[in-house]
């Protein structure tokens, strides 16, 4: 279409990355967690509803091209060169 219209927000939290949305209406989104700490949030694209939310180990600032496997695995790659691969059950 010719505009956008905000159907949901998520006051207060932080993005330290690229989000990824894959099929079902989920999306994949890095958080500041605080304390220099991230997490995974896995969030209904229709209704902006947290469906599942997963620590991140280490302290990168920003994660690039979290990725969706085919097995519905999710790969969170960080500017720190360390890769972090995360299921989600």
């Amino acid at each position: 279409g010719a505009a956008a219209r905000e159907l949901w927000r998520l006051d207060g939290t932080v993005s330290r990355g690229l989000t990824a949305q894959a099929a079902a209406d989920r999306a994949y989104a890095v958080v500041d967690a605080g304390g220099g700490r991230n997490d995974l949030l896995v969030l209904d694209t229709a209704t902006g509803e947290e469906l599942d939310r997963e620590r991140l180990p280490g302290r990168p600032v920003f994660t690039v091209g979290t990725t969706i496997g085919p097995d519905a695995t999710v790969y969170v790659p960080s500017i720190n060169g360390d890769g972090v691969r995360v299921v989600i059950d």
